[in-house]
């Protein structure tokens, strides 16, 4: 009995080693440590760098993003809740960012957003249709790209007349004026990240990685002189459409390492391609227009 007892023994504390083994490994455990992302320090060495090899990426796990999707969310919504708790709606609400260049006129405030992009074998670039007019939002020597806005009030704006279709505004009030929401988490260079943005851009938020909030509607509207602004689009159209214009197709090479970028259309979460222009997966393609 005594002999018997000893092996029961000797199997309980197998037992409870090979469970403990098995939790080190465990999915929750993780995902705490799946995504190592450090920001810049003035004075560090930050290499980046462009070559021919071939591009290595490497896909976030699905519950690593669930989680992910569901604290910013959580974020995001408290954040609108407090800009519009007890209190009347503002004209500022409505707010919509028209898209722009560091020199076009603006009557409001320009919103500035660098994304720092890949640094290893980075692929960001811009090709534009044509070379007499420059790109709205420039892509550096190092593969990153700067972002350009210019604040409007979106209730004017509806107000215009439509032609054309889809295409992308920011959203930069708590009050959708119309159109449904189209969100777009980058995954920015998980190391010495240097993003950086100027100006309000709630209810996107900015640090290591964006998210930028946009409004789909359902057709881009001539822009009224008064407001200043160069007819700079994100559009969403067949490309037999965008034959008629001068274009400027962009393409974000966003984190290669466990990327973890992803789309919520209108709710829901998004597939990779959410219109014909304005799609990606690990990385990002969007296509500008000039009216």
């Amino acid at each position: 009995m005594k002999k018997m007892n000893s092996l029961l023994m000797l199997f309980a504390i197998v037992a409870f080693g090979l469970t403990n083994c098995a939790s080190e490994n465990d999915p929750i455990v993780t995902q705490e440590i799946e995504k190592i992302e450090t920001s810049y320090t003035e004075g560090a060495i930050k290499l980046e760098t462009e070559s021919e090899t071939p591009k290595v990426e490497t896909r976030a796990s699905d519950l690593y993003i669930a989680e992910l999707v569901n604290k910013l969310d959580s974020e995001m919504e408290a954040l609108l809740t407090s800009r519009t708790s007890g209190r009347i709606a503002a004209a500022t609400d409505y707010d919509i960012g028209l898209i722009a260049s560091a020199t076009s006129p603006c009557s409001g405030e320009r919103i500035r957003i660098f994304m720092d992009c890949e640094d290893s074998n980075g692929k960001t670039n811009v090709v534009a249709s044509s070379t007499s007019i420059l790109p709205p939002w420039p892509v550096d020597g190092n593969k990153n790209i700067t972002m350009y806005f210019c604040r409007v009030d979106g209730r004017t704006y509806m107000n215009g007349t439509p032609y054309g279709s889809k295409h992308y505004v920011l959203q930069l009030g708590p009050i959708r004026v119309s159109g449904y929401p189209v969100i777009r988490y980058f995954d920015n260079e998980d190391k010495n990240n240097k993003n950086s943005y100027t100006g309000i851009i709630s209810p996107s938020t900015g640090g290591g990685n964006f998210r930028l909030c946009f409004s789909a509607l359902s057709g881009f509207k001539g822009y009224p002189q008064a407001w200043g602004t160069n007819p700079f689009v994100l559009i969403d159209l067949p490309n037999t459409f965008t034959t008629n214009y001068n274009t400027f197709e962009y393409n974000t090479d966003d984190e290669d390492n466990n990327n973890a970028n992803y789309w919520i259309v209108n709710g829901g979460a998004g597939g990779n391609t959410i219109g014909s222009l304005f799609n990606g997966t690990t990385n990002t393609h969007f296509t500008i227009i000039v009216q």
